[in-house]
């Protein structure tokens, strides 16, 4: 998903929109932006990750808990 998100969602569409405002610059500059920008996608989509996780772990802990205690 993440590479289908840089290349062909983010970074294509940012090389023909940035050549049109810079036109010798303008590609040079899409790719770190859009590597950027995946890289923000990449870490907010690990953070939900690890908070699904957390919450599955501590509603499991709760259920063992309650069952013992």
């Amino acid at each position: 998903m993440l590479a289908l998100l840089r290349k062909g969602i983010v970074d294509i569409p940012l090389m023909f929109l940035l050549n049109l405002a810079l036109p010798i610059y303008g590609i040079v500059i899409a790719t770190p932006l859009a590597d950027a920008f995946c890289c923000l996608a990449a870490n907010l989509m690990f953070a939900a990750y690890l908070k699904g996780l957390f919450e599955k772990k501590a509603s499991a802990g709760e259920a063992v808990s309650s069952y013992t205690g």
